[in-house]
């Protein structure tokens, strides 16, 4: 019981199921019991037809037998003088002998005489005819049997076989030739009905209980396939939790390796910004005097916010929105754009490789609330990326600045003269150019690469809400494009 109730309770939807199963069982069952019930009806009907046409002739023709006896034996009752009571009381017993058949309803004889048939129904009438030549109409009459002789009489007469016919209501009319001493003198009418529906009910009561005993069995070998099914589906339910307990855990664990990877990258790839910019500051430190105080001023103030800003990404592996987009900042990107060129690019110098970086800034572009050090973050990998990827040694890295007055957007276009972008990186996954996905790098054997485009792309779309694309220019080189509200 306390399986039974486990089963029901905590395994609903399965039983339900089950009872499906059993009902649409039942169902089928119910309607091939109509289909049977009719089928046998109609059999039993086929077969009772068959059987009362036979019993029917068969009971007409001993019958009839026994009145032939009678009226052959009739001269020998008038020699012997036997009384005429008795004599009508033998006609009548022999009438009642064929009605208290079963299934007679009733019975008469035709006699022929005088192009005439004569009906009689009870002894007496007999006595009448046969002992005193007297014939007198019974009190009951025989329409239906009188209606269906009329029909027959000449064939039956020259044929001497046994007639029926059968009404709607299975009842039989049977007419058997009167022949006694082999000469016809007329007809012995039965009216027989044989009723064989206790026959067919019987059958239908028998597979009724039949199919009780069947849906019951049906439903207790349900239930234990339902007990059965629902012990092995705890089991297994108790396997997968263990087996999905387990898998989150090395999903997490694995989730959080990625988020320690990356923000371990992170830290390397802010560090070496920040390395190189203290760098700057160490220099101007050492170069500062009274002349250039406030240049160096303002530039180490510059510098020193930067890095703080550094500092502070450190500390986030995803950097809150508002410090990067809030309307207490107001930043003219035309300044950034100047001073990350003249303080961080061209103080630094590549080796062998020589480039130039031109400038074409719009003056009407207007300010925008996005942190400065935000954009300076966005623009520095972008212009590092076209200087790193160019493979020339004379590279002219082109800056421009648009605003469109009319749709209220701004532009920041970096374009170079280098080899361009593979083309592959310029197909996207889930709407997102490949050169943008982390660790993607064209620069081999160097670890902890691929990340500044990343970096660039997840401030610049996800924090700031703006629209950012690379691709080649027609005339050789690539370009990184940014469209922005203002």
């Amino acid at each position: 019981m306390r399986v039974l109730k486990k089963t029901i309770f905590s395994e609903h939807f399965e039983f339900k199921h089950i009872l499906i199963i059993f009902f649409v069982i039942v169902l089928f069952q119910f309607m091939f019991f109509i289909i049977f019930k009719y089928t046998l009806k109609d059999i039993v009907k086929k077969t009772q037809k068959w059987y009362q046409k036979n019993y029917a002739e068969v009971l007409g023709s001993i019958s009839t037998n026994t009145f032939e006896i009678v009226i052959e034996i009739q001269n020998l009752l008038k020699e012997n003088k036997i009384k005429a009571s008795n004599i009508v009381s033998a006609y009548n017993i022999i009438f009642s002998q064929q009605l208290l058949q079963e299934n007679i309803n009733d019975v008469c004889i035709f006699l022929f005489k005088n192009e005439k048939n004569l009906i009689f129904d009870n002894g007496r009438q007999m006595y009448l005819y046969f002992f005193e030549d007297k014939y007198i109409k019974p009190e009951k009459k025989h329409d239906v049997a009188v209606s269906y002789l009329e029909k027959i009489f000449d064939e039956i007469r020259e044929k001497e076989h046994v007639f029926s016919f059968v009404s709607d209501d299975n009842i039989f009319y049977l007419f058997v030739p009167l022949v006694p001493h082999g000469e016809f003198i007329g007809v012995v009418f039965f009216k027989i009905k044989i009723e064989l529906s206790y026959l067919s009910d019987n059958i239908v009561q028998s597979y009724n209980e039949i199919s009780l005993i069947f849906s019951a069995l049906m439903f207790v070998g349900l239930l234990g396939m339902l007990l059965i099914s629902s012990y092995t589906l705890n089991e297994r339910n108790d396997a997968l939790e263990m087996y999905y307990k387990e898998k989150e855990k090395f999903i997490s664990e694995q989730i959080e390796h990625k988020k320690e990877v990356q923000f371990t990258r992170k830290i390397y790839h802010t560090t070496h910004k920040a390395e190189k910019i203290l760098g700057f500051m160490l220099e101007d430190l050492n170069e500062i005097n009274c002349d250039n105080f406030e240049v160096y001023k303002e530039r180490l103030k510059r510098y020193t916010k930067f890095v703080s800003r550094v500092f502070y990404d450190m500390k986030w592996l995803d950097i809150p929105v508002n410090s990067v987009r809030n309307i207490i900042f107001n930043t003219n990107i035309n300044k950034i754009i100047e001073f990350i060129v003249k303080n961080i690019f061209k103080r630094v110098t590549y080796g062998k490789t020589y480039f130039d970086i031109v400038l074409k800034l719009d003056s009407k572009l207007p300010n925008v609330h996005i942190n400065e050090y935000a954009i300076w973050e966005i623009l520095e990998p972008l212009i590092q990326n076209s200087i790193d990827h160019s493979c020339k040694d004379n590279i002219i890295i082109e800056i421009q600045t648009e605003y469109d007055k009319d749709n209220k957007l701004g532009k920041i276009i970096i374009s170079d003269n280098g080899r361009g972008i593979k083309e592959d990186l310029l197909e996207e996954e889930n709407g997102v150019q490949k050169i943008f996905k982390e660790q993607i790098s064209t620069k081999k054997h160097i670890d902890n690469s691929g990340y500044g485009c990343f970096i660039a792309y997840e401030i610049a779309v996800k924090k700031c809400g703006w629209r950012m694309r690379a691709g080649n220019n027609p005339e050789g080189g690539a370009f990184f494009e940014i469209v922005f509200k203002v």
